[in-house]
């Protein structure tokens, strides 16, 4: 079975979005981390299926859903998960 570890400010980026999607609608909030959460399993199990982004950071990988972005290097036995950034932020900025 794969692994999936969780970077502390990766744990935090998915806090943030479960408080500001729940601002209106806790049960979507509910929904789309666990979308975002299965979708990271997905990665684990294939890691090589994201797209390198050696400019933001050497070694990582990083995969879409929806609006925000899955950052994440892969591990022997799965990933490690970096950062969950919204689509729509300064990427560069966030990886100095």
């Amino acid at each position: 079975m794969p692994r999936l570890l969780k970077r502390p400010q990766a744990e935090e980026d998915l806090l943030d979005i479960w408080c500001y999607i729940a601002r209106d609608n806790p049960d979507a909030a509910d929904a789309w981390i666990d979308q975002l959460g299965e979708t990271a399993w997905r990665l684990a199990e294939n890691p090589e299926i994201g797209t390198t982004r050696e400019e933001l950071l050497p070694g990582i990988r990083s995969f879409p859903v929806g609006n925000y972005i899955l950052f994440y290097q892969a591990i022997d036995d799965g990933i490690d998960l970096i950062r969950v950034l919204s689509a729509y932020r300064n990427l560069e900025s966030l990886f100095q």
